[in-house]
């Protein structure tokens, strides 16, 4: 594959795991109350990995030589930032299921170079682990 094309290809991976939701609301740090405990610990693993991940993208812009752009985060979030953490979660589980077929794109697009196709696959395993989690939570705040 062409390398500027891989870069376009990941720098979409990049701008949809690094100006995410969840890394957008762990920024404003949404209002919570007591009993949040174990939702704010579910987003803090989600934004780790997310982050790491971005970076595990970044890198291989640049081993590419290309530049890592992750752009902005989507205008639409700025409504969510007075938002409760609990609530928040279900907009983050809908959003994560958008950058999951995002990211199978991306996967899709990156078949022909072997080291994004495999760095894009565990992405976007990460990313259905994480929503697999996030629908747990609301199942089991349901009960």
């Amino acid at each position: 594959m062409r390398q500027p094309k891989i870069i376009a290809v990941l720098n979409r991976a990049l701008a949809t795991v690094y100006r995410s939701l969840p890394i957008f609301v762990e920024e404003v740090q949404p209002w919570s109350h007591p009993g949040d405990e174990k939702a704010a610990q579910l987003l803090q693993n989600l934004v780790a990995d997310q982050k790491q991940y971005a970076a595990k993208i970044a890198d291989l812009i640049l081993d590419l030589n290309g530049c890592p752009d992750a752009g902005a985060y989507p205008i639409v979030y700025t409504d969510l930032h007075l938002l409760s953490l609990d609530y928040l979660l279900l907009e983050i589980a809908e959003q994560q299921k958008r950058d999951i077929a995002v990211l199978d794109d991306c996967l899709s697009a990156a078949q022909g170079d072997v080291r994004a196709a495999a760095l894009l696959a565990e992405v976007l395993g990460n990313a259905r682990g994480h929503l697999e989690s996030l629908e747990q939570s609301q199942g089991q705040s349901a009960n």
